[in-house]
């Protein structure tokens, strides 16, 4: 009788909340090109970080700065506002800062 082995699932870790969870339930944003967008297919080029989709991570200061951290770049205003209204629409929520 042949064993079936379990399909391993990739985990990766949010910058922000450092809660460790299956690849499919965080958010992978890109740094690429001098800017910094959300990358909902998980393979655009570039150095990238993962985020929680629901925002639990804390207030968005800790947020734009693990991210800043985590990328090795500086989030701009106008790709922070971005940022912030794709996760708030992912969330459910629709909120932005």
């Amino acid at each position: 009788m042949e064993m079936v082995r379990p399909r391993h699932v990739p985990h990766r870790t949010c910058v922000v909340c450092k809660k460790r969870a299956p690849k499919r339930e965080l958010v992978r944003v890109v740094a690429s090109g001098g800017r910094v967008s959300l990358d909902p297919s998980g393979r655009a080029s570039g150095r990238g970080a993962y985020v929680c989709r629901d925002d639990e991570g804390g207030e968005a200061r800790a947020m734009r700065a693990s991210l800043a951290r985590a990328l090795r770049t500086e989030v701009a205003d106008g790709d922070w506002k971005d940022l912030k209204e794709s996760l708030g629409v992912m969330a459910g929520t629709g909120q932005s800062e």
